[in-house]
């Protein structure tokens, strides 16, 4: 297994993030497409869980949005932790609490303590992604590679993480995911142990967490309020679809194996146009796709609104490959600016789509009581204020003047 060291060139970096045997890639992309693989089972197994407990509709909403509001601000905080404790550590602490959390969740009998327990797990969710994100950006070579291989991972193990859960529960029992979840989160914890030791980033040991310098960064690179606000407003679009369309499709008539290939295709969708994604950034950009794909991905969800079996098959998997080019573009834009705050970047990136997920249901759910397919409508506005908002941007990002040094290989 060969090194290349030599520091300072970028044609060396390039290759070196090439090689296919460095530990810290694969151990990242394993991490990403494990963790991702365990939400998805979460995404199904938990509000099943809750129903087999007893919840009523009100608990089973606290039980998933316990998650969704620690995760609005959290990984702000928990990156900048990352950038002065390192990765290594954020991950270790992240996935073992993952993992000791999935246990728990087989021995309590009240769903109110199971809300309770998910607020731990936002934090550690929160720890984890921005420490993932930080730590593939700081691999070294060529970024939109790296990050790349990091969407796809992640990406992959969203897309199979629920058909595991609805086997392995049909199979076994509902317990049975939260043993493998537990199993699964323990495998990643140690291989991030034993292949990435001592590895910290880019961050200086003992570094300052400066919250306040970083929102002050924030306002004055006006190039990051573009896949800022965009993140955000994709998220409240696709928690609006994704909250919503279950009750609706049954609402229709259509099964839960339907329901369920859906998302499989929009997952498969998702996937494909994160590796097709570069090819997209060399012709257009990076900001171009940011611009078309967000509002593009509200105006998509409205064919939902109708009800045709054809239109939801068209309307999941257009909403899968805008959701691939507005978050890797977005990605990729914060990342280029971090600079050694890869970390608290990351954090404010996975923020705003935290906060993304847990207003759209809340708004969505105050105008579905009145027809079950309004939110959908709402994800059409939501695309219409979006061009607007981009429309302020423009004029300020016009007038701007960044450090050209900020731009990253």
């Amino acid at each position: 297994m060969v090194f290349l060291r030599l520091k300072n060139t970028k044609s060396v970096r390039r290759v070196e993030s090439k090689v296919t045997g460095n530990p810290r890639s694969l151990v990242l992309s394993m991490v990403a497409f494990i963790s991702n693989l365990i939400l998805g089972i979460f995404s199904i197994a938990i509000p099943i869980y809750a129903y087999v407990l007893g919840a009523t509709p009100f608990e089973i909403g606290l039980v998933g949005s316990s998650v969704a509001f620690v995760y609005s601000f959290a990984p702000f905080i928990m990156g900048g932790l990352s950038d002065k404790i390192g990765q290594t550590k954020s991950m270790v602490l992240a996935l073992s609490s993952i993992a000791a959390l999935s246990l728990s969740y087989t021995m309590i009998s009240d769903p109110i303590v199971l809300a309770f327990l998910r607020i731990f797990e936002g934090v550690s969710w929160a720890m984890l992604w921005p420490a993932i994100e930080a730590g593939t950006a700081s691999l070294g070579g060529d970024l939109e590679e790296d990050l790349r291989r990091y969407n796809i991972s992640w990406s992959s193990g969203a897309t199979v993480g629920p058909p595991i859960a609805g086997f392995a529960m049909a199979v076994l029992n509902v317990s049975s995911v939260f043993y493998i979840s537990s199993f699964m989160a323990l495998l990643a914890c140690l291989s991030v142990l034993f292949f990435m030791r001592g590895s910290r980033g880019k961050n200086v040991k003992g570094e300052k967490i400066d919250f306040k310098a970083a929102l002050l960064t924030l306002k004055s690179y006006t190039s990051l309020h573009l896949p800022l606000t965009s993140s955000f407003f994709y998220s409240f679009i696709v928690s609006i679809v994704f909250t919503f369309f279950p009750p609706y499709a049954v609402y229709i008539g259509l099964s839960a194996l339907e329901v369920g290939f859906l998302a499989f295709l929009s997952g498969v969708a998702r996937t494909l146009s994160f590796f097709f994604a570069k090819y997209v950034h060399r012709r257009f950009g990076e900001n171009l796709p940011i611009r078309f794909s967000t509002p593009l991905l509200g105006f998509s969800s409205i064919l939902i609104y109708f009800g045709l079996p054809a239109l939801h098959y068209l309307a999941f998997i257009t909403i899968g490959v805008l959701v691939g080019l507005t978050y890797s573009s977005s990605l990729l834009t914060i990342m280029r600016k971090a600079k050694s705050k890869t970390g608290l970047y990351a954090g404010m990136f996975e923020s705003a789509i935290g906060f993304g997920y847990m207003t759209g249901p809340l708004v969505g759910g105050l105008i579905s009581g009145y027809r079950r397919n309004y939110p959908f409508l709402l994800c059409g506005f939501a695309g219409l204020t979006i061009l607007i908002v981009q429309a302020a941007l423009r004029k300020t990002l016009g007038g701007s003047r960044e450090p050209r040094s900020t731009r990253r290989p």
